[in-house]
């Protein structure tokens, strides 16, 4: 009941708008240079985090093949994930960072175009069949400029 609600507000909504826009978000970001910069960086720092990962797991091999005792391969271990716990959680800091800051670009950018354009409401391309103005190419050159 409370879904069939939902869509008759939604389609109220809806024809009272004057014009509907729409943008492709997965074309939007990948042509946006900002988040071409910021994967970039990011597909770094997991290289770094994944040489110092191999780098560590060579450590240990060696200290094994050298007959270390149980307890000094356990505290070699315990001292790597010490040292890589807090490089994973910067990484996913700033993934979560630079994914915010891009999605509020692109938000912004969009408001922008469609009060420009007059456009009332503005969908992801995915949720629309037919119809609607596409803003993709306005936004992605508002935000590269």
């Amino acid at each position: 009941m409370r879904r069939i609600l939902f869509m008759v507000i939604l389609f109220a909504g809806l024809s009272m708008a004057e014009s509907i826009g729409y943008i492709d978000t997965q074309l939007v970001v990948k042509q946006y240079n900002k988040a071409i910069a910021a994967q970039s960086d990011l597909v770094r720092k997991q290289k770094e985090l994944q040489d110092l990962v191999i780098r560590k797991q060579g450590d240990l091999e060696t200290a094994k093949a050298s007959s270390k005792n149980e307890e000094e391969l356990n505290r070699m271990k315990d001292e790597f994930e010490d040292e890589l716990q807090p490089k994973r959680e910067e990484l996913v800091g700033l993934n979560q960072k630079l994914s915010s800051d891009i999605e509020k670009d692109i938000i912004e950018a969009t408001k922008k175009i469609a009060k420009q354009l007059r456009i009332d409401i503005v969908f992801d391309k995915q949720v629309v069949l037919v119809g609607g103005t596409d803003l993709t190419i306005l936004v992605t050159n508002y935000l590269n400029k």
